[in-house]
């Protein structure tokens, strides 16, 4: 299930993201040469079960959009670009992943190894029957 809703997420956002260059996990991108682009992440929680008869078990996750932009871009282009990430995942559900809340924005805008940047996380859930 973790791979499902690990595909359904990523395909979601490859398919809707056409702003930048995209850095995927385990695919690194080479961003010497790039003006902005955006790392797109998903970490798996805790696992709970839910239910009496069957078992079912409720896991919690966090989807990630990390957006980077030079520093001499400002900051309303790092927000520019926060929004629309935010703004994709404003929806209850993709595949079998239910969102829980609203996209949270944390802006950085101190120089870190010559990217300034900001992380959209968005909280979400999804139930496994077996």
């Amino acid at each position: 299930m973790y791979s499902t809703v690990q595909t359904d997420l990523e395909t979601y956002f490859k398919n809707n993201w056409s702003a930048t260059a995209i850095d995927w996990e385990n695919s690194p991108l080479d961003s010497t040469e790039l003006k902005e682009y955006v790392r797109f992440a998903i970490q798996f929680g805790d696992s709970e079960s839910k239910g009496l008869g069957r078992k079912c078990f409720r896991t919690v996750g966090v989807a990630f959009v990390q957006v980077f932009v030079r520093p001499s871009s400002g900051a309303a282009r790092l927000m520019e670009l926060s929004t629309i990430a935010a703004n994709l995942f404003k929806t209850d559900s993709i595949g079998d992943c239910v969102f829980t809340s609203g996209p949270s924005l944390t802006k950085q805008y101190n120089d870190a190894d010559g990217w300034v940047q900001a992380l959209v996380a968005t909280d979400f859930y999804f139930d496994e029957v077996i």
